[in-house]
């Protein structure tokens, strides 16, 4: 072993650099829509609102949403205002201000005319709008928009300076004060205040009053003290007398002057101001905003936007130190830094000096390094070498005891644990850097190690699992469940329990050898993939490549840093802790942090709706809908407003009447769709917040109504019900009415019967009417008197035939068409022995097809027959003919034509002789017969009757009678 000096390359005196505070750079690969800035402001919504060379434009934390108006003339906007109503106005160089409304802007004023080109700023006093241009002040009525007044005066006016509700002005003639009565009341009547070719304005700075005069012969800053009445000069830093300065204000308790050449914080004591820090130092810096989650937004003239998450984070490159690899904590000032090129770095952190920079002998990576306060030893360890740094001597002693090293513990001020990469082993070392014992523990690649100094057990992470060493370093493998532990970082809190960083298991806590619980990016984390573990007391600084976390182990709450609070990454080569501050060492620098600094406080974020879809399609925002049972899918999105709660934003929502559990929403994207919402009243709400144990948001609540379908609906089946129900009244009535109806018409029927009874013996009695009877047994007389006994016997027989059938038709209700043709056959046959053979008739029924399947009523037909040939035929002394034919009507469902046909002397002959006989007599069959038609018609409901046609010759003489029945018939079943 050789033991040798090391050089000091540089000692003392030798500051870090210190850098600004994390910047985040917006350009147009963060859809920043322009370069060019003049102004800035957060609204009381948390939009972010900018006012740029090509337009207006406001950030919700995910993207930039121009505002335009179609009556604007240019794009360029300029000093942005909230009005009392937190409106938010601008103005632009066409004279024109213009206030947001929803979506886009709209035109208030157009001063045009009355400032040719100037850009004026505006104040809001009371219910006026009023605007301070140069050489002239105008005042406008907000309600009537109507310019009310211009003032002049003296001329050459600054910018409106708000004070204590007052508004402040120079002008040529000195400092005043803008009266109620839109006038300006001289202070200070103090002359060359603010000449021609000069920028003016005001600002605060712990009570008192400053007037800044920017001129092409440089800047000057005077205090003013109207008490005194006078200006007293403020002393400047050199970078500030000369260039731009467009904007100075007080900002908690210090003052920010902008500047062309970045933003200078600093102090004014003894009438000289005097920068503390320096930010954006090549940037023309415009204006900034303190947002509501503690982000600072600076707006540039020509480079975009920069926003510093955290102005107390400040990040330090160490000199000459290219990549750092490891650190130790010597005391609560000094650590210990190596690098990839065998450096060691002793550097004051309170100071931010280097007081002594090392080049180790071999130029590679320093592994690790493990300091012995006892000894005043550190112990460093290389890839192939390994070395002991005595600080009290200076010395630098190589042993080859702990090469290869991944992880170094110290288990006394001569024993370490050491995790290589080809085994763990416990390595006793002696003063002068010798092996005093060498231990194997397992020949494994191991990959960190931890010594428990309260119970003496050593634990070792290897390639495949987790092994605990006991006192007597017997092994026992610690797992979770039936599961292997692959670790790759250990610590221990102040409770005694052990902390297993795991290969994408996340966070384990052992206690005695066994795991007691698992933490998993269920329980909040941000990942379970962990790169490495610090304990701070009774808390873990968890570090993820998706974030790093500080877990409180007594209440299991997490606060999370993400890129956006300003540690701009997350390979953290090891975080240290002092009594007032963390210490982030990464591979390019550190950062430092006030314990009281590092988290911003917990607030809840407000969160709104951005959108509702119904059916696919957009619909406007409201706090109720109506949405209809066949168009039930709905998506619901919504937002919070945030630079910083972009990337830890976590929303919570419930559908109340569909699942009251609040759930977690997998993704940051702020939407929710349901795909079929079944009819019913509905609730959605959600809120949000930045970590699992941060305080809640308000609700936001939308209501959702899917309506039933109109059978389903309560009016719909009000309306079905009560016409059950009058369907119901109706068909009991109907079914009285109808059981009226028959017995009426069971009456009725009965009735008509009865009437059709009566009808029929009157056609009975015409048939067998005396003077037939008479005519008849006068012709049998005869032929008996003539000894014409044959004949006599013959026209007896058919005439008791005649009468016996006629008896038995009037006891029927119908009889068949073949059985009227054979009455009526026996009816005439008779007529034609009382003529003397002096009559021809034919009854023809060829048309019907079967005269024996249709039924008719009886005596219809008979009387007809008689009358032909009673008054007809009778008054004939030759040629008698009579016809009668069946045949189907064409015109008539179900009915029988029956055409009486003859040849007699004519109705109107008949009726001349009928009337000189005696008038007593009268027609019984015929009416009989015309009755009964009536009745048969009103039961069977059909166009039958009777119709009679006078035949002419070819001289239009009476040359008989046509008689048309029209019958209805039943068939014969």
């Amino acid at each position: 072993m050789r033991t040798y000096f090391f050089i000091v390359l540089l000692l003392l005196s030798t500051l870090s650099v210190a850098q600004e505070p994390a910047i985040f750079h917006l350009d147009d690969k963060d859809g920043l829509p322009d370069v060019e800035f003049y102004d800035i402001l957060e609204d009381d919504k948390g939009f972010i609102w900018l006012a740029a060379d090509k337009g207006l434009y406001r950030y919700d934390g995910q993207e930039f949403k121009q505002f335009t108006s179609p009556e604007q003339r240019g794009r360029s906007v300029f000093y942005l205002t909230l009005d009392p109503s937190g409106d938010l106005w601008c103005t632009n160089l066409a004279g024109q201000f213009l206030y947001v409304d929803g979506d886009r802007l709209q035109v208030f004023a157009d001063l045009r005319s009355q400032l040719n080109g100037e850009l004026a700023n505006f104040k809001f006093r009371k219910d006026e709008l009023h605007v301070y241009a140069i050489d002239k002040l105008l005042r406008i009525d907000l309600k009537t928009q109507k310019l009310q007044e211009t003032y002049t005066g003296p001329g050459n006016y600054s910018e409106p300076f708000l004070q204590d509700e007052k508004i402040f002005l120079s002008s040529s003639d000195g400092v005043g004060v803008m009266s109620d009565a839109f006038e300006i009341e001289t202070l200070l009547e103090i002359k060359g205040v603010g000449g021609k070719g000069t920028k003016n304005f005001f600002f605060a700075y712990k009570g008192e009053q400053y007037h800044v005069t920017r001129a092409l012969a440089g800047n000057a800053i005077v205090r003013v003290d109207y008490d005194a009445g006078t200006l007293e000069s403020i002393q400047l830093p050199d970078i500030i007398l000369e260039g731009a300065i467009p904007h100075i204000t007080e900002h908690e308790g210090a003052l920010w002057v902008f500047t062309d050449q970045g933003v200078h914080k600093g102090i004014i004591v003894n009438n000289t101001f005097t920068i503390d820090n320096t930010y954006l130092s090549k940037e023309y810096v415009t204006k900034f905003t303190k947002d509501r989650e503690h982000s600072y937004w600076f707006t540039t003239l020509d480079n975009g936007v920069f926003i510093i998450p955290n102005i107390n984070l400040k990040k330090y490159k160490v000199p000459r130190v290219e990549k750092i690899t490891a650190i130790e904590k010597l005391n609560d000032s000094i650590v210990l830094f190596g690098s990839a090129r065998g450096h060691l770095v002793q550097h004051n952190i309170r100071k931010n000096l280097t007081e002594q920079f090392i080049q180790l002998e071999d130029s590679i990576t320093v592994n690790d390094i493990v300091y012995s306060k006892a000894k005043n030893l550190s112990y460093l360890s290389q890839w192939t070498v390994s070395s002991v740094l005595d600080h009290n001597t200076q010395e630098l002693k190589k042993t080859v005891a702990y090469t290869g090293t991944k992880s170094l513990s110290r288990i006394n001020d001569s024993v370490l644990l050491n995790a290589a990469y080809n085994r763990a082993s416990l390595i006793t070392i002696g003063q002068d850097a010798k092996i005093k014992e060498d231990i194997t523990l397992n020949n494994k690649r191991a990959y960190t190690a931890f010594h428990d100094l309260k119970k003496k057990d050593n634990y070792v992470a290897y390639i495949d699992n987790l092994r605990r060493y006991d006192e007597f370093l017997e092994p026992k493998v610690v797992r979770n469940g039936i599961e292997s532990i692959l670790a790759t970082s250990i610590a221990q809190t102040d409770d005694l329990a052990l902390w297993a960083g795991t290969y994408n298991a996340g966070l384990m806590k052992i206690v005695d050898g066994d795991v007691i619980a698992n933490y998993t990016t269920k329980d909040g984390l941000v990942s379970n993939d962990i790169t490495l573990l610090r304990s701070d007391g009774d808390h873990l600084w968890i570090v993820t490549d998706d974030g790093i976390q500080y877990f409180n182990v007594i209440d299991n709450s997490l606060r999370t840093l993400k890129k956006r609070n300003g540690l701009l990454t997350y390979r953290i080569v090891d975080i240290t802790m002092f009594d007032d501050s963390f210490l982030f060492t990464t591979e390019d620098g550190y950062y430092v942090v006030k314990r009281t600094e590092i988290f911003d406080p917990l607030e809840a974020p407000q969160v709104y709706f951005t959108n509702v879809s119904i059916d696919d399609k957009d619909v406007p925002l409201a706090e109720q809908y109506n949405v209809p049972f066949n168009k039930n899918r709905v998506q619901i999105s919504f937002h919070t407003n945030g630079f910083k709660s972009g990337e830890s934003i976590q929303y919570e929502y419930r559908l109340v009447g569909f699942d009251d559990d609040w759930k977690m929403l997998d993704s940051k994207s702020g939407s929710v769709e349901y795909a079929s919402l079944v009819p019913k009243d509905y609730f959605f709400q959600v809120r949000s917040r930045t970590a699992p144990t941060a305080p809640l948001s308000q609700i936001q609540e939308i209501a959702i109504s899917v309506k039933l379908p109109f059978w389903k609906q309560s009016w719909f089946l009000i309306l079905l019900y009560m016409a059950g129900i009058t369907l119901s009244v109706w068909l009991v009535w109907r079914r009285v009415r109808f059981r009226e109806s028959i017995k009426n018409k069971q009456l009725k029927t009965l009735a008509v019967e009865k009437q059709i009874t009566d009808l029929k013996l009157e056609n009975l009695r015409s048939q067998m009417n005396p003077h037939f009877i008479f005519n008849a047994l006068n012709s049998i007389q005869e032929y008996i008197v003539l000894n014409r006994k044959e004949e006599a016997s013959d026209y007896l027989g058919k005439f008791a035939d005649l009468i016996r059938t006629y008896l038995d038709h009037s006891s029927k209700g119908s009889i068949t068409i073949a059985e009227e043709i054979e009455s009526l056959d026996m009816y005439l046959e008779l007529e034609r022995l009382r003529f003397e053979d002096k009559l021809e008739y034919k009854i023809d029924s060829t048309a019907v097809d079967n005269p024996e399947g249709f039924r008719i009523p009886t005596m219809l037909v008979q009387p007809y027959v008689e009358n032909a040939i009673k008054h007809g035929l009778l008054h004939k002394k030759s040629d008698r003919r009579l016809t009668i034919s069946f045949a189907k009507s064409l015109d008539v469902e179900n009915a029988i034509l029956c055409i009486i046909e003859d040849n007699g002397i004519g109705r109107a002959k008949a009726i001349e002789l009928k009337e000189k006989r005696d008038k007593i007599h009268k027609a019984f069959a015929t009416k009989a017969t015309r009755e009964r038609l009536q009745l048969i018609n009103k039961n069977v409901h059909k166009n039958v009757g009777v119709v009679f046609y006078d035949l002419k010759d070819t001289e239009n003489n009476p040359a008989g009678t046509r008689v048309v029945l029209t019958i209805p018939y039943k068939e014969k079943r």
